[in-house]
């Protein structure tokens, strides 16, 4: 009778060891955190490579069953994938990136044992390359109308605004990229290099617009991100 009863508890005992085993392989990564470059920030990191190029570290916190991760690079100016790298088991990686472009990144994070993986936020950035005695303009920061935000028109316009700064404290002058693609379109003449910080359009009703500012110090220029409205 002990026999069985010894025979029954190991018996026990294993099909637990197993069912845990099995639920950590089958564990998803928790998100991943990305800290360097920062998003929607020009970016002065690099160290000089050679002609035009610099190198830069990518880093990112280190993620809850992952044992792998890739970084996905994205040249926004070409809107070409620039470059991925798999199987980085270390929670940094520096690359080689061709300075003055504007640049995505993501991390996806791998649990190798179940394929399970996880995707952090794509972060945006302006990369200068090494730093400069001339800092560049920050980002505009876009006021109205917001990402993703119903607007409704007067007469046909509505008002779009920003906030520019330049660390420097150079004047600015910004360009508004406006159009119903993606917000990197050439701007129109009537929307280049304005001294104010909005700008009164003509829309459609029932349209999305996409839209981004540049600045401008006269030495350098920066984007701010894409905001996406739709007009009532």
């Amino acid at each position: 009778m002990r026999l069985i009863i010894y025979i029954s508890i190991i018996s026990v005992l294993i099909l637990l060891s197993g069912c845990e085993e099995e639920s950590v392989d089958n564990l998803v990564p928790e998100e991943v955190v990305l800290i360097s470059p920062v998003n929607n920030e020009v970016c002065e990191l690099g160290v000089s490579y050679e002609r035009n190029t610099s190198r830069l570290l990518f880093e990112w916190d280190y993620t809850k069953n992952a044992q792998l991760y890739d970084l996905v690079v994205t040249n926004l100016d070409t809107k070409e994938n620039y470059i991925t790298y798999t199987d980085i088991a270390d929670n940094s990686k520096e690359l080689v990136l061709e300075n003055e472009v504007s640049y995505s990144w993501q991390v996806i994070a791998r649990n190798t044992n179940s394929n399970q993986t996880t995707t952090s936020e794509e972060w945006e950035f302006f990369f200068v390359g090494e730093p400069r005695s001339n800092q560049l303009p920050s980002p505009a920061n876009i006021l109205s109308p917001k990402s993703s935000e119903f607007v409704t028109a007067t007469n046909g316009q509505i008002s779009l605004s920003w906030i520019g700064h330049d660390p420097d404290l150079d004047e600015l002058s910004f360009t508004v990229l406006l159009d119903q693609i993606d917000g990197k379109q050439p701007a129109k003449s009537e929307l280049k290099n304005l001294v104010q910080s909005s700008v009164d359009i003509e829309v459609e009703s029932g349209v999305t617009y996409y839209w981004r500012v540049m600045s401008d110090d006269g030495a350098g220029k920066s984007f701010s991100q894409v905001h996406a409205f739709t007009v009532n």
